[in-house]
């Protein structure tokens, strides 16, 4: 049980929330909550550990260990594995550092944890889990990812996110009314490459014409051909309400939680264009199991993953109906947290939301002048569409505090911030025209030659003994790699300005500035430099430019670049603020804190130990002298 007299700690987690957009909205006047908090608390500028992303910078915050220590990387390149098959490095199981919540759990005190990375399986006793491990890119317990549906061609890029399907006469269909006009869709789901439980079903759609009318006005969706066993129904520009269904499985049937929206629907059936959200189980999401359908009876489905900037730039959704979701994640959030917060007795709660790197990936361009595709006519559009944004975390941090009180410790983190993604070229060509990497036929790795391969995070040399088909002898053959791949990359440049593409190029020893080290980490670390193209590009330009970057088309970007960069509006520079016993009121600090301080500082606080492998440092200068 939870000491009365023990304060309580609070962390949360929204992610990529960059400074200088927050400072600006802050002072506006548009997050008041926020605003509040810096005045009544303390708010710094946070450097990330290498690479400055998700998967690296949440372990550290929760562990005040750098990633040579916590092990965790967006993507994981292990020993035995080929280099060409990473892991996603999310699962707590891959994490080498104790976390918050497992300090928590040898002292007898109790966590909630919401989503938080590195968290799931769940890996220490007396903690509440909702959610699963953070991963923002796919989901282990979804049964089909969210995914577009339309009858007409598609080009490009298309078919990762959108399925074309046909507008058909239904057949076969039962309980029709005698009067009905519709024609039907089949829309066949496609599961998540980290799916649990793999389904091979397929939902359907109704176009259904007006009584008396000869054009179609709606969409309804079933899980067969019955009409009486209608789910939902929408016109073109709305949403469904949340539809519930069994889905086939591999294990067996599986009650999901999802809706739709459509997007067009012209009065003949010509056109159509569907959005079907993730289809996700309605229990077994949380730890203890049975919380599972308590949460969904009281707030509603849970929906761990809207989409990623893809279905946008595919053209699957739009950035409006990006927004729709993040605001449903937030509503459910709030009575998330309410209800579990006050039916469980905690001492420690953390919570992640991922939705804000998604929206700046996505519209980051709209705000800053030096983007390739910047439009002025569009900058005042996207303003609004940031405050909408970072309104929505202002909002559940004004939630959680109405849940919590005010004699808990309540801290504000991100992991990094983003920038404008101006160049992001393919480094892979070096290394391939040096003959370090070579390539079969079919485009697959040519293990037998290639001697280094490039990775977004490093150059890996093809090591014998560490690599499954290893080529390079250890020791001065392995140095001479890493040296010419060095040197490689060294001489890169951007081809219209000719600036290198590279302000840091060096072995990951002498990376360990960054918090880089270790089995996990590269041979040879490369930090990219922002440029500045000053000219516009055309849509086909800034796709070809940056097709085989990191995030792929994002506009806005983070990750392999130095952890103090800061350009134009933005830089990799996440925040912290802090309010509560033991801190000082108004403190805005000058110097940017370590991601690694974060946890020592907060537990100095909360009265407890730092967690085990903690590396970070207490920051005195934020906390009271007496406490």
């Amino acid at each position: 049980m939870s000491s009365p007299a023990r304060r309580k700690l609070v962390i949360i987690g929204l992610d990529a929330f960059t400074p200088t957009i927050l400072q600006r909205l802050a002072g506006e006047g548009a997050l008041p909550t926020i605003a509040r908090f810096m005045r009544q608390g303390c708010y710094a500028r946070a450097t990330p550990f290498f690479t400055c992303d998700t998967g690296v910078n949440w372990a550290s915050i929760a562990s005040g260990a750098p990633p040579a220590v916590h092990g965790c990387h967006f993507h994981l390149r292990l020993p035995g594995r080929p280099l060409d098959e990473p892991l996603l490095g999310f699962p707590s199981q891959y994490c080498q550092a104790e976390m918050l919540w497992q300090t928590a759990s040898k002292l007898g005190l109790n966590s909630v944890v919401f989503d938080y990375p590195h968290s799931h399986p769940v890996n220490a006793e007396r903690v509440i889990h909702v959610g699963e491990d953070g991963c923002p890119d796919n989901s282990v317990r979804e049964l089909s990812g969210a995914r577009g549906y339309v009858n007409h061609p598609l080009t490009g890029h298309e078919p990762e996110v959108l399925t074309r399907v046909e507008v058909r006469p239904a057949t076969g269909w039962q309980n029709l009314p005698s009067n009905a006009k519709v024609s039907e869709v089949v829309l066949p789901l496609v599961p998540g490459p980290r799916s649990e439980k793999v389904t091979t079903g397929t939902l359907l759609g109704l176009l259904e014409k007006a009584p008396g009318g000869n054009q179609y006005e709606k969409i309804s969706f079933f899980a067969d051909r019955d009409y009486g066993s209608k789910l939902g129904e929408a016109r073109a520009g709305h949403w469904t309400d949340w539809m519930k269904c069994p889905l086939p499985t591999d294990q067996g049937p599986v009650e999901v939680a999802f809706r739709a929206k459509v997007f067009e629907l012209t009065p003949d059936g010509s056109r159509i264009h569907i959005l079907l959200t993730q289809t996700y189980p309605t229990s077994g999401f949380t730890h203890p199991a049975s919380l599972s359908e308590e949460l969904v009876a009281h707030c509603g489905p849970y929906h761990y993953q809207a989409h990623t900037q893809e279905w946008v730039f595919f053209g699957a959704c739009d950035i409006e109906t990006t927004l729709e979701e993040m605001e449903y994640h937030i509503q459910w959030y709030q009575k998330a947290a309410e209800y579990v917060l006050s039916k469980y007795d905690w001492d420690l709660f953390m919570m992640k939301w991922h939705d804000p790197d998604t929206f700046q990936h996505i519209c980051w361009n709209m705000i800053d002048p030096v983007h390739p595709l910047y439009d002025p006519d569009t900058e005042a559009k996207g303003w609004d569409l940031f405050r909408r944004a970072y309104g929505l975390g202002d909002r559940l941090l004004n939630a959680i505090e109405q849940i919590v009180g005010d004699q808990a410790i309540i801290a504000v983190v991100s992991d990094h911030g983003q920038f404008a993604n101006t160049y992001s070229p393919d480094f892979r060509e070096a290394l391939v025209a040096s003959g370090l990497t070579a390539y079969n036929a079919d485009g697959s790795v040519d293990w037998t030659r290639t001697r280094a391969y490039f990775a977004n995070d490093g150059v890996w040399v093809n090591l014998k003994g560490r690599e499954p088909q290893g080529i390079v002898e250890p020791g001065e053959e392995y140095e001479q790699v890493r040296e010419a791949a060095i040197q490689l990359l060294l001489d890169v440049k951007h081809p219209e300005t000719g600036q290198h593409a590279f302000n840091l190029v060096c072995t990951k020893q002498d990376a360990a500035f960054m918090g880089v080290g270790g089995e996990r980490a590269p041979d040879v670390v490369f930090a990219l430099q922002p440029v500045d193209v000053e000219r516009r590009y055309t849509a086909e330009e800034y796709e070809k430019m940056c097709s085989k970057g990191m995030w792929r088309f994002s506009r806005g970007t983070h990750g392999t670049q130095l952890p103090s960069t800061r350009f134009s509006l933005g830089g990799t520079e996440g925040i912290f603020i802090v309010r509560g016993p033991g801190f000082k009121e108004g403190v805005s600090r000058a110097r940017p804190v370590s991601m690694g301080d974060i946890a020592p500082t907060l537990c100095h606080a909360w009265d407890v130990p730092a967690p085990a492998d903690s590396q970070g440092a207490i920051l005195h200068d934020l906390l009271v002298t007496e406490r």
